[in-house]
């Protein structure tokens, strides 16, 4: 007799029925390994912790401990629709002797608004299920501290400036003519220098002093509005920046002024915060 595993549970144990050596070869081929309780095997229609024991009594079905949650969300709304689902679900379990009784999946839940991850654990305790929202700058917030230090640490010069204004920052300016104010600036220099040459050496003297034309209409700040993280993309938080010009290097600095970014932070999670508070769950800044 030969059995193969694609067999329901049905056929198994119809199959099964009265062979008299648990050992058979043919046996082991349809109930997969040999424990020191007996035999197992599964039936594809059962989830993959559940499993069914044979031995020397009968066949029984056994609940082992499903696979840890570990989900990823795009955003903290759709994070929050899954734990109010979550939190009210109720779940049938079948005891080994065939009882029942209703559980529920989320036994002392919680959320963690973190820097760089939102995260909700279903036990406080046993923190193993977990579904996550991963927090990445947006891409006009890493444009803006670009703006700031640029590839040096020095700002960034007028072409790339403007070509962040026009493009990776376009919509979030709220000073609408800053572009075309930046675009009029000139930069000047003059220059008196003496060349010596002498044999085997030569020394350059120069002095620079540098100008700066068509800055009249330059403001002192500029605000843009726009996202921290890519996953918060309609709550947008405004931060106020300096503009610095150097004359001498011929680069602009966009710096965010003291306070703004930790108002802009404080404002983001606080929205977050806003957004989960629907799903009825205990909810605290900070990771685990």
């Amino acid at each position: 007799m030969a059995f193969q595993k694609s067999h329901t549970l049905d056929s198994i144990l119809d199959a099964t029925d009265g062979i008299e050596d648990i050992n058979d070869i043919a046996v082991a081929a349809v109930l997969g390994r040999q424990t020191m309780h007996g035999r197992t095997f599964k039936e594809s229609a059962e989830p993959n912790h559940v499993y069914y024991l044979q031995d020397p009594q009968g066949v029984k079905k056994v609940h082992a401990d499903a696979p840890p949650l570990a989900l990823t969300f795009a955003t903290p709304a759709s994070l929050a629709k899954f734990v109010t689902d979550d939190a009210k679900a109720d779940q049938e379990i079948e005891t080994d002797n065939g009882s029942k009784y209703i559980t529920g999946l989320a036994i002392s839940p919680a959320i963690f608004i973190g820097k760089k991850v939102i995260r909700y654990v279903r036990d406080v305790n046993d923190r193993r299920n977990h579904a996550d929202v991963g927090l990445d700058l947006s891409e006009p917030f890493k444009a803006l501290q670009f703006a700031g230090v640029g590839d040096e640490g020095d700002g960034v010069d007028q072409k790339q400036l403007l070509r962040m204004l026009r493009v990776q920052l376009a919509g979030y300016i709220q000073n609408p003519d800053f572009a075309a104010t930046i675009e009029t600036v000139k930069f000047v220099d003059h220059k008196d220098g003496e060349n010596t040459v002498g044999h085997g050496r030569e020394s350059l003297s120069l002095s620079v002093e540098a100008e700066l034309r068509g800055t009249g209409n330059i403001p002192d700040t500029v605000s843009f509005s726009l996202p921290l993280f890519e996953q918060t993309g309609e709550k947008n938080v405004l931060i106020r920046c300096a503009v610095e010009i150097d004359p001498v290097e011929k680069t602009f600095a966009i710096t965010p002024l003291p306070g703004e970014l930790t108002k802009a932070y404080d404002e983001t999670f606080q929205a977050i915060e806003e957004d989960l508070e629907a799903a009825g769950v205990p909810i605290y800044h900070g990771s685990v």
